[in-house]
């Protein structure tokens, strides 16, 4: 940092930017001294542990609406300090920015844009608050060594000198709790390809999870690919659109040109091909043995289908299971030709036949689908349903409510099991807005979303999302029937029997920060 200066949170008290208060902040506004926020200080100890230990920093700004927790985190010997944030504001028209103030100096610093970065100078009439995504970096001019900043979700910055970098979080619709993390990571050179992988790790940081013990076939490591060079930075991996292969999105990420990289699978590579962004093939793509071979451009991006050999070692995990017969007697997947004729709800909805396979997977258990335009779902009655034999452990279903989310009792053998049974449509969540919508999430799984469902007096309904989730049951020993609560707002699509292992691997580290829990 520059000598007497520290890196601090600081507040600018009036913006008078009454058009557009939620994205625009006026340029005597950042050009304005801001006020540190100093009152009420407290310090204390978050967490202290072999691996990590943390800070507590408190404090508030002359009036209790603005205050800031601030917890300095310090990880493992040798990587960067996250500082994660919550700052609470309940006054309008503020603005807050974190500031940087470095001892490096350059009039131009670089700025993410997701595939590469752009070099930006100090603020100007028109240029004064800028977009970067998950960093920002300051180099020094001699080229001898930089700084970056990341970034866990805020992405406005301005550069008011050649030494210092601040970047907003407060706007008029972001009144109350905001959280928020930066840290700070140093690198030699002008190489920042590290600081591009310290951002993502800070974005998309490792999960824990906890398995059963298990013979672990595949020993004790494994990979699903892994990149020659930090070059090359691997956007994505899945499986192709249709079904042939896998697609590999990647990109250069320092800026310069890089030849012969390569990108190793686990297993030998039949064939491949170059590909645009919509998977259709360009070109051919070079390859030798399980390795793709790889040369990109400044910043480019690019787009390879690969198909893979089978495995020498293959996982000896399954998912066992076996679907159930259902007597459906409702129908709830319509086609365009025939949803005036139909209804799944007292609104005369259904869901869009045309998005709804004949087969659905949910976390490895297969599901099979009625057929659309007839009887297609079951509709709770006190139904008793019998289980197929195999001693499986695990009763899996697709179910919505019809007309209001509500709590269902299913009765496996002898044994009771509530069941929470979401709405059908609307929304799975949201994040509050003040004086206007509450934040909430629904404790449920998604199996399936329809991204338009059927009104019977209107027709299509684009982005009128529906729903189907998956619950679950345990089978007691000896248990050979289901039965079904006495609720006609309760439907059921699918059933299948498993003894999916799957469930029993369960995250220990958080995996997002729920909207509903303060």
């Amino acid at each position: 940092m520059a000598a007497g200066k520290s890196i601090r949170l600081a507040f600018f008290p009036q913006n008078e930017s009454y058009s557009w208060p939620a994205w625009e902040i006026l340029k005597k506004t950042v050009d304005a001294s801001p006020q540190a926020i100093t009152d009420n200080v407290s310090v204390s100890v978050g967490e202290e542990g072999p691996l990590r230990a943390s800070l507590s920093v408190e404090r508030t700004l002359g009036i209790p609406e603005v205050h800031a927790v601030h917890y300095a985190d310090r990880r493992c010997a040798g990587r960067p300090h996250r500082h994660p944030y919550d700052g609470g504001l309940e006054q309008p028209q503020y603005a807050a920015q974190a500031e940087f103030p470095m001892s490096v100096s350059n009039a131009k610093a670089a700025y993410d844009l997701g595939i590469g970065f752009i070099e930006r100078g100090n603020n100007t009439a028109t240029a004064y608050e800028v977009p970067a995504l998950k960093w920002a970096d300051l180099t020094d001019a001699d080229g001898s060594y930089g700084i970056s900043v990341l970034n866990d979700s805020k992405y406005g910055w301005d550069k008011p000198a050649s030494t210092e970098k601040r970047y907003p979080h407060q706007r008029d619709l972001d009144l109350g709790v905001n959280h928020f993390t930066y840290s700070i990571v140093g690198h030699k050179g002008t190489d920042r390809s590290g600081v591009v992988a310290a951002s993502e790790q800070l974005n998309l940081p490792l999960v824990a999870y906890v398995a059963p013990k298990h013979a672990g076939s595949l020993g004790r490591t494994f990979s699903m690919l892994e990149s020659s060079t930090p070059q090359i930075g691997v956007r994505a991996l899945k499986k192709a659109e249709d079904g042939d292969g896998y697609i590999v999105r990647c990109y250069e990420l320092t800026g310069k040109p890089v030849e012969n990289a390569r990108i190793t699978f686990p297993a030998q590579i039949l064939s491949a091909e170059e590909c645009n962004g919509i998977e259709e093939k360009i070109g051919a793509a070079e390859t030798e043995g399980r390795s793709l071979i790889v040369s990109a451009g400044k910043f480019a991006p690019k787009t390879y289908r690969v198909r893979l050999a089978a495995p020498a070692q293959k996982s000896a995990f399954e998912v066992k299971s076996a679907p159930v017969t259902l007597p459906y007697n409702t129908v709830a997947f319509t086609t365009d030709e025939f949803y005036t004729y139909y209804r799944f709800d007292n609104q005369r909805g259904s869901f869009a036949a045309e998005l709804i396979p004949a087969e659905l997977t949910c976390n490895g258990v297969r599901f099979v689908m009625g057929e659309e335009n007839v009887k297609d779902a079951v509709t709770c009655r006190s139904q008793e349903i019998e289980l197929p034999e195999g001693g499986y452990r695990k009763l899996y279903m697709l179910v919505a409510a019809s007309d209001k989310e509500c709590e269902a009792l299913f009765k496996v053998g002898d044994s009771e099991q509530a069941v929470y049974v979401p709405l059908w449509k609307g929304f799975y969540g949201q994040w509050g807005w003040r004086g206007h919508s509450e934040a909430f999430l629904k404790d449920a799984t998604i199996a399936h979303i329809g991204t338009h469902r059927h009104q019977g007096d209107v027709g299509n309904l684009p982005y009128d999302f529906s729903y189907m989730y998956m619950v679950s049951l345990d089978i007691p020993e000896g248990a050979r029937t289901v039965t079904l609560p006495e609720n006609k707002n309760v439907a059921v699509f699918a059933m299948t029997v498993s003894d999916n292992g799957i469930d029993d691997v369960l995250p220990v580290s958080g995996t997002f920060i729920r909207p509903d829990v303060k």
